[in-house]
């Protein structure tokens, strides 16, 4: 019954793990290439309904392109939950290659809607693998207990 409950909040915990891969990538390529950011916001700051609404807009199609982006590192998601490893650097280097990929393949046009710096690029996927790590890739695999034995915790002795 144990592993059957694990995988199953394995099925809750991984795509919030995602979730905040995206939104942290966002984030920091958001501040990383912050002129980029604002050249396309392009609005009077003073106006505030009308820069809150560009902003918003910029925003939505940075998060949808960052999540294109990291699409690849599904695979290596899929290999660590298989494979139970929680190793940080797999995870950080998962997020910088996949982001590295899918800046690569989505072409050139694309690419001066959304990041044109390979800097910010690799920067937004190693942070997109940190918080994964930190939301789900921790505790990585449905198969394998987080804590080893749990049974020495209920007074029982290994012999």
């Amino acid at each position: 019954m144990g592993s059957a409950l694990r995988l199953i909040l394995r099925l809750f915990i991984v795509p919030l793990g995602l979730l905040a891969a995206v939104v942290v990538a966002t984030l920091v390529a958001g501040v990383a290439d912050w002129n980029q950011f604002s050249r396309h916001v392009a609005s009077d700051v003073n106006d505030a309904p009308e820069f809150v609404l560009a902003a918003l807009f910029v925003i939505g199609v940075r998060s949808a392109g960052t999540a294109l982006m990291l699409l690849p590192g599904l695979v290596g998601v899929v290999v660590s939950e298989a494979l139970a490893i929680r190793r940080i650097t797999l995870h950080a280097l998962n997020g910088a290659l996949s982001t590295w990929v899918g800046w690569t393949t989505m072409g050139s046009d694309q690419n001066l809607i959304l990041f044109d710096d390979p800097k910010v690029v690799l920067a937004a996927g190693i942070a997109a693998g940190f918080a994964y790590w930190m939301v789900a890739g921790w505790s990585a695999g449905f198969w394998k207990p987080v804590f080893g034995n749990t049974s020495l915790g209920t007074g029982q002795h290994e012999s």
